[in-house]
Formats: structure tokens, C-alpha cells, sequence
């Protein structure tokens, strides 16, 4: 019976542990844009002069972000 309830008790523990699944696009927002872009801010500041603006915009692709220009 304490085996049984254990098993149990695992089971739900499992899965209520994460957040659901779903597709990235669907889970993006302002603050992980925001956040995104201070991140690739910085790695476009190490690439060097004339670099700058590519590697900020491969950096922000690479993270699901496109230009809506």
C-alpha cells in the first residue's frame, strides 16, 4: 500500500514539474526581446569595428528574432 501511494505520489510530482511544452515563437515576449538584444548587444561589441551590425543581427536570428522592416 506505501509503495503503491509512493508510486503514485511520484508520478503527479513528475507532472507537475515543469512548464508545459510549446513552441518557442509562442513563448517569446518583450522582456526575452529585451533581453535578447542586450545579450547580442554585447557580443556585437567583441566582434570588432566593421563587424558590429552583422554579428547583432546574426545573433538576434539565432534566437528566433526577425526584422519587420
Amino acid at each position: 500500500m506505501k509503495i503503491g501511494l509512493f508510486a503514485a505520489l511520484m508520478l503527479l510530482a513528475g507532472c507537475a514539474a515543469g512548464p508545459p511544452m510549446s513552441r518557442p515563437s509562442e513563448s517569446r515576449t518583450t522582456g526575452n526581446f529585451s533581453q535578447d538584444a542586450n545579450e547580442c548587444e554585447r557580443k556585437a561589441i567583441l566582434a570588432g569595428p566593421g563587424n558590429k551590425a552583422a554579428a547583432f543581427d546574426s545573433c538576434m536570428r539565432a534566437k528566433g528574432h526577425t526584422t519587420n522592416r
